[in-house]
């Protein structure tokens, strides 16, 4: 169950004010930055559903409101009621469209991600991952939290 957890949070990846633009709406939480948008395949109202044995792509893009030399992302799961650490790492090996580290404030980034859910993963109803961007000086730059169901 643990890693199929995981593997849904990277296929989700990138909690609350709704924040949309052409991508889904997301659950936005606290930060410095700005959350500009979150495009998820296959996903355009919420919650998102998920199909067991699918690939799944996800942009997100947002705008630091610092500089920072380096960047990590942490996401958890909200499995009814219980959270779960699903993964973290370092985000500036995500960054898209050859952007690198250090990151400046103001400019505008994207991540980008894929992921294959796994066919063997159960159904849940209700899932919240939550996925935050934090730089060198524990500031969140990005957060957003994403309502969702797995069948």
């Amino acid at each position: 169950m643990y890693k199929f957890i995981r593997t849904t949070a990277i296929a989700l990846l990138l909690s609350l004010e709704l924040a949309s633009g052409s991508g889904v709406e997301v659950i936005k939480c606290n930060s410095i930055g700005q959350l500009e948008k979150v495009e998820v395949t296959g996903c355009e109202s919420l919650p998102c559903i998920f199909e067991r044995g699918q690939d799944y792509f996800i942009n997100v893009t947002f705008t630091p409101n610092g500089n920072s030399s380096n960047l990590r992302f942490n996401a958890t799961a909200n499995v009814y009621g219980i959270t779960l650490p699903l993964m973290a790492g370092n985000a500036c090996d995500i960054l898209a469209d050859g952007q690198k580290c250090p990151i400046k404030s103001g400019v505008q980034y994207k991540i980008k991600m894929a992921a294959k859910l796994t066919k063997f993963a159960p159904p849940i109803r209700k899932l919240l991952i939550k996925a935050t961007i934090v730089d060198e000086f524990n500031k969140i730059q990005a957060c957003a939290g994403l309502p969702a169901r797995v069948v």
